[in-house]
């Protein structure tokens, strides 16, 4: 029976202050109210073009790893292309072909 009182205080003190706060309409049934809408949190100006640097930070990495891929000198067509025009009438082959990117852009045949 105190658990009841309890509870049905704690009820109407809900009720009171949904309905303080403009919540609840007046009339309308406690159980067909909805509470506090949850909306979404808005970033901050800053916030944004603090997002949109990243973005466009992002954007310009990704562009220029797939033009240094397109546009990489030190590719095997190439490099046999290079080496049979320095030394003409030879015939050039490559077994083992492996480039390096990092510390000393090339490649190793």
């Amino acid at each position: 029976m105190l658990q009841q009182a309890r509870f049905a205080t704690q009820v109407l003190r809900t009720s009171l202050k949904r309905l303080s706060t403009g919540l609840i309409k007046i009339g309308v049934p406690m159980l067909m109210t909805r509470g506090p809408s949850r909306t979404r949190r808005h970033l901050s100006k800053s916030r944004w073009i603090l997002l949109l640097s990243y973005c466009a930070i992002l954007l310009a990495l990704g562009v220029g790893v797939a033009l240094l891929i397109r546009y990489w000198r030190f590719n095997q067509v190439d490099i046999i292309e290079t080496l049979q025009e320095t030394v003409p009438g030879t015939k050039v082959t490559i077994a083992r072909f492996h480039s390096t990117y990092f510390l000393h852009p090339g490649c190793v045949a």
